[in-house]
C-alpha cells in the first residue's frame, strides 16, 4: 500500500508539473493576444480604412486554435491526475 502511495503521489507531482507548465504558456498566450486585439481596436480606423479586417479575422482564428490547444492538454492531464487518484485508492 505505501508503494503504491509513494507512487501514486510521484505521479500527481509529475503531472502537476505540466499542467502548470501548460498554463503557462495559456497565461503568455492570452496576455500576447489581448495586446493584439488592443491594438486592433485602437486603430480600427486605419484597420477599417486599409481594409484589413480579413487580415485581423485571419490572425485571430489562428491564434485561438493555438490556445485551444493549450487548454485541451491542460485538461487532459488534470483528468488524468484526478482518475489515477480514483483508481490507486478505489
Amino acid at each position: 500500500l505505501l508503494l503504491v502511495t509513494s507512487c501514486s503521489i510521484g505521479f500527481i507531482i509529475l503531472l502537476d508539473r505540466k499542467v502548470v507548465q501548460y498554463l503557462k504558456l495559456l497565461n503568455h498566450f492570452e496576455s500576447k493576444v489581448g495586446q493584439v486585439l488592443q491594438d486592433f481596436l485602437s486603430n480600427i480606423i486605419t484597420v477599417k480604412t486599409l481594409g484589413l479586417e480579413e487580415n485581423a479575422r485571419t490572425c485571430f482564428n489562428s491564434q485561438r486554435e493555438r490556445g485551444l490547444l493549450y487548454r485541451r492538454r491542460a485538461a487532459v492531464l488534470t483528468q488524468l491526475k484526478w482518475r489515477s487518484i480514483e483508481i490507486s485508492y478505489g
